[in-house]
């Protein structure tokens, strides 16, 4: 593997890549991860539930198939005896000669199956002896699928090691890289949710066999999503270029899509961690910051209005890319502030603005620089006024969740550009009077 990494990254060129789409998908189906995989939702039922609705209906279908035939051989019947054509009433018009000594045998044996036929004898060990098979059954099926989803999880784990070798060491073959190796992101995502719920499900069944390489595989996925893949600068790389607006915000929607079906706090950093891994690799342009401007919103709005978590997500999109963050977050982050459904949230928001204006913008310096700058003189008139409409809240003046909205004003206020507008003024003018009554 490395020598074939090595030779490839040699014989790379602007045109051929061998770290493809096929090589990519082989990847991923080794350690378990491809696209083919079905999803685990949280409405999903337990496998044993599933099998044993699988074995019902293939009884049902047996008989379903009984019937059929049975129902097949009467319309048979009934079509021949339409058309005029019936064998059996031909056969039975004939004449049938019969041995006279042979006659009475016969009619007795048959006095004797019509007696047999109304008697039904009843054993009472047969119902547990059918119940113990039944488990026994049941138990030998269980191992099987246990045993082969060890040994199917110990093999995705000696593969993740070859992941690791290509995501770890980049620079040793940086020519391979290009965008399409976030191809591996989604799989990555879907595949940990995976192995969380096996191993959660064994956690509840108090099963210990083969829990430990479960675990050990969730760790392994964690590490690889981010410390290596997402680590990965691809902007950098010889041959890597920008990923398209389309593909960037149909892979930001899947992920903010995982994102909220995030059952621990684990996967949820792994997906916030993945967003910020897309977006960096997007091209610094008007089109992809409101690209991320739209699907951040959506994440905001969502959170200030409804019970959904999104919080570690912008902390973790603010602290990685302040400046890109500036560009597209102030307008939904101030829309929480003033509208969020509680007043701890609506805390939450201005801390959030704290840590949004902790950087200062230059213009001079960037493309994502100057657009920030001017989405914040754009907002700054309406910012003002949602300090001034929260500190008129009584709701919002207690000392704890004030402090808050100051220290946030405390970082908003230095990066404010002149000339300001007289709403501006009347703003500032009545947010000065409302501190010194604090």
């Amino acid at each position: 593997w490395l020598g074939g990494l090595r030779q490839s990254a040699l014989l790379s060129t602007e045109e051929k890549n061998f770290l493809d789409s096929s090589v990519i998908n082989v990847l991923m189906e080794a350690i378990g991860a491809s696209e083919g995989e079905k999803n685990v939702d949280e409405d999903e039922t337990d496998e044993e539930s599933e099998e044993e609705g699988s074995e019902e209906e293939e009884e049902n279908d047996e008989d379903g198939r009984v019937f059929s035939k049975a129902a097949m051989i009467l319309e048979d019947t009934d079509d021949l005896e339409t058309e005029g054509h019936n064998p059996l009433s031909e056969e039975l018009d004939s004449d049938v000669e019969i041995d006279p000594s042979k006659l009475q045998t016969m009619l007795e044996e048959e006095s004797d199956v019509d007696v047999d036929e109304n008697v039904l004898e009843h054993h009472e060990g047969a119902d547990a002896a059918l119940a113990k098979l039944i488990k026994l059954k049941q138990d030998a099926r269980k191992a099987g699928q246990q045993a082969r989803e060890n040994i199917e999880v110990s093999n995705q784990l000696r593969c993740t090691f070859l992941l690791e070798i290509l995501l770890g060491r980049p620079d040793a073959w940086n020519r391979l890289f290009r965008s399409n190796i976030l191809e591996m992101v989604v799989p990555f995502l879907r595949h940990r949710k995976r192995v969380g719920t096996l191993v959660q499900k064994a956690l509840e069944s108090g099963g210990k066999n083969g829990i430990g390489e479960k675990k050990a595989l969730l760790d392994r996925l964690s590490v690889l999503i981010k410390q290596k893949l997402c680590k990965l600068r691809l902007l950098s790389m010889p041959f890597a270029t920008p990923i398209g607006i389309v593909p960037a915000t149909e892979l930001l929607k899947q992920i903010i899509n995982e994102a909220k079906k995030a059952k621990d706090n684990e996967q949820m950093s792994c997906c916030s961690t993945c967003l910020v891994f897309v977006v960096r690799s997007m091209p610094s342009s008007p089109e992809a910051v409101s690209v991320i401007s739209d699907e951040y919103g959506q994440i905001v709005r969502e959170w200030a209005t409804r019970r959904s978590r999104g919080a570690s997500l912008l902390d973790d999109f603010i602290s990685h890319m302040p400046t890109m963050a500036q560009a597209t977050l102030v307008t939904s982050l101030n829309e929480a502030a003033r509208e969020a459904r509680s007043p701890f949230l609506k805390v939450e928001a201005f801390r959030l603005l704290a840590l949004l204006f902790a950087v200062k913008t230059d213009p001079a310096s960037s493309a994502v620089d100057r657009l920030a700058h001017e989405k914040i003189r754009k907002s700054q008139e309406y910012l003002l006024q949602t300090f001034q409409h929260t500190l008129q809240d009584e709701e919002m003046r207690k000392p704890k969740r004030v402090r808050i909205v100051l220290k946030a004003l405390e970082k908003v206020l230095p990066c404010l550009t002149g000339p300001l507008s007289l709403e501006a003024l009347t703003s500032l003018r009545t947010i000065q009077e409302k501190i010194e009554t604090l």
